[in-house]
């Protein structure tokens, strides 16, 4: 059975994958592009990630990695590098001057150090 504070967790985490694409979409003004095409726009630009512990960190997105093919979905990867702090895995408000502020549940690497990535599966 989920505890409470998982359950309102992982709907924190849903509701921030259904609003960071709008603002995208709406801060590009981009709308004839897929939002994977949109942040391919954004290679080797500078993000800044606001994380209560660390403070601000600048991140750079490095690639942007296709996802598994499926029917209907628009699936990829967002990889980001910083040689600043360590963030933890979980919601972090990302901010770039062409998407504005936005939620992103990032992850490290496993294999490289300094490296961080965020996950989109979005009905296409």
């Amino acid at each position: 059975m989920l505890k409470r504070r998982d359950f309102l967790g992982n709907c924190a985490a849903g509701a921030t994958a259904l609003l960071a694409p709008a603002g995208l979409l709406a801060a590009t003004g981009e709308t004839n592009l897929s939002l994977k095409e949109k942040f391919q726009s954004l290679l080797n630009q500078g993000f800044r990630c606001l994380d209560q512990e660390s403070g601000a960190v600048k991140l750079e997105l490095i690639e942007v990695r296709d996802g598994p093919a499926a029917t209907g979905l628009e699936q990829f990867s967002l990889v980001f590098q910083t040689g600043e702090g360590k963030l933890k895995t979980g919601l972090h408000e990302i901010y770039h001057p062409r998407t504005g502020l936005a939620l992103y549940h990032i992850s490290p690497s496993d294999s490289v150090a300094g490296r961080y990535t965020t996950n989109f599966s979005l009905f296409a």
